[in-house]
């Protein structure tokens, strides 16, 4: 019994030893995988800030032919090998930028003997709208669809078009206009002259036995102007609608009610008095707006909350 009792001891003793050595090694390889992917992560790192400390450079890129010199909007898609426009004759155009040929061209068709004089773009979703001379807007929607071929990337462009929606009930042709779609609801407001803004809202609704209808709604925010309006701005929320005019001032119409858009106010928003607002747009994120002056000045305004007041300023 004791010599039985010594050899299990021994063989207990060797796999102890075993498993410590294994656990040495296992220990040993993973501390060094640790530090070589600290080091390699240092290295990608120092490669990928390396080029900040060169000298930049800048290359020419082919200016496409356009046969409309003037395009209402233009926009480039994700992978910046396609460029679009949206031009007055009633098309969107897609052109390579590596040599400006043409890659396809989408003749909108609600137009029905209408022509664009107006256009609007969402940068973020590639969300377009067309103001028309008989007081329509037509949703469109770009997509680009990227497909591999022997390993090789192509982009299919394609535009989507949605119904025509009639803003101004006069027919007048639409100088200018902001367009959100969400869901069903729709938020628009457009330029009809330089003092008169059409505020136009459409909400899908639903009946619990599954019939659907078209509520729509139009105010003209006209009044309340007191100068040139020169640039319109809509939140991607459709709860914000801010108006600049030629004067330097900017308004600001909450329109998560449709039914009663009341004016919130009013204040100069430029950097030199005397000067007007000659473009309006959105941070990323939607909260806080850009404006530029006239005179060259960019100022940023962010919706906060007033202490003295329940509603938002």
């Amino acid at each position: 019994m004791p010599k039985a009792k010594g050899a299990s001891t021994r063989v207990n003793l060797r796999w102890k030893q075993l498993t410590d050595k294994a656990a040495g090694v296992v220990i040993t390889a993973g501390g060094i995988a640790i530090i070589a992917s600290i080091v390699l992560i240092l290295f990608v790192i120092v490669a990928e800030t390396l080029p900040l400390w060169y000298a930049p450079t800048a290359q020419s890129a082919p200016t496409p032919a356009l046969e409309n010199p003037h395009p209402l909007v233009v926009g480039v898609d994700e992978y910046q090998e396609i460029v679009y426009f949206a031009t007055d004759a009633g098309a969107i155009e897609f052109r390579s930028l590596a040599d400006g040929h043409v890659l396809q061209r989408f003749e909108i068709a609600g137009l029905n003997g209408q022509r664009v004089t107006s256009a609007y773009r969402d940068g973020i979703q590639h969300e377009v709208a067309v103001g028309t001379s008989g007081g329509m807007i037509i949703p469109l929607r770009i997509v680009f669809i990227p497909k591999f071929v022997d390993g090789k990337r192509s982009i299919t462009p394609e535009v989507r078009e949605g119904k025509p929606l009639q803003v101004d009930e006069q027919g007048r042709a639409l100088t200018s206009l902001v367009y959100r779609e969400n869901e069903g609801t729709v938020r628009a407001a457009a330029l009809v002259g330089p003092r008169t803004l059409v505020f136009f809202s459409q909400q899908e609704k639903t009946s619990p036995l599954g019939e659907s209808s078209l509520d729509q709604s139009r105010t003209d925010l006209s009044p309340l102007l007191k100068s040139d309006v020169t640039a319109l701005a809509l939140d991607q929320f459709q709860s914000n609608l801010l108006v600049g005019t030629a004067s330097g001032e900017l308004y600001h119409w909450p329109v998560d009610e449709p039914e009663n858009v009341q004016l919130r106010q009013t204040f100069s928003a430029v950097s030199t008095p005397g000067t007007g607002i000659s473009v309006l747009g959105w941070l990323i994120g939607g909260r806080s707006l850009i404006v530029g002056d006239t005179s060259g000045g960019v100022n940023v305004w962010v919706q906060v909350r007033n202490p003295e007041d329940t509603q938002d300023t």
